[in-house]
């Protein structure tokens, strides 16, 4: 047995509408879908789609080329935490863009507060090719991967 194919992946924000504008301006990302799921903001049921007791969800899912990322938004009922896992938490996912500048993505973001693993490590492949991947974390904590690989590498 085996899938036919990958619908998408999702990871969960504390501010939809700000991750969403986050990831269509740096990014490009389009954004195809976006809709509601339960009766805001008393939601006294469990949700439908996740079974999370007491909870809405909003949802909006982006495209980039092939690649579709489903965004969700959870407002916790009044008194409820909202659940957070770190960067290296099993469980955690990030997002991995190829970028043509990575330099110019760490300065612009690095100016705007995003912070960073630690500094751009170039390095040569076995084709002499540079190449460099490096992770930022966003307003969530929510960590992301930008990949550089010089023209005609893999």
């Amino acid at each position: 047995m085996k899938a036919k194919g990958l619908f998408h992946t999702g990871i969960t924000v504390s501010d939809l509408d700000r991750t969403a504008t986050f990831l269509k301006e740096w990014f490009g990302m389009e954004e195809v879908e976006r809709k509601s799921f339960g009766d805001k903001p008393n939601a006294t049921w469990d949700n439908p789609v996740t079974g999370i007791k007491q909870t809405w969800t909003d949802v909006c899912f982006l495209r980039l080329g092939e690649v579709t990322v489903e965004i969700l938004e959870y407002p916790s009922p009044p008194g409820q935490p909202n659940c957070r896992t770190g960067p290296n938490d099993v469980g955690n996912a990030h997002l991995a863009f190829f970028v043509d500048d990575l330099d110019a993505y760490h300065e612009r973001l690095t100016a705007e507060g995003y912070r960073f693993a630690g500094p751009i490590r170039y390095n040569v492949d076995e084709n002499g090719k540079r190449r460099a991947a490096i992770f930022f974390w966003d307003h969530d904590g929510i960590s992301y991967e930008l990949v550089y690989r010089e023209a005609g590498g893999p």
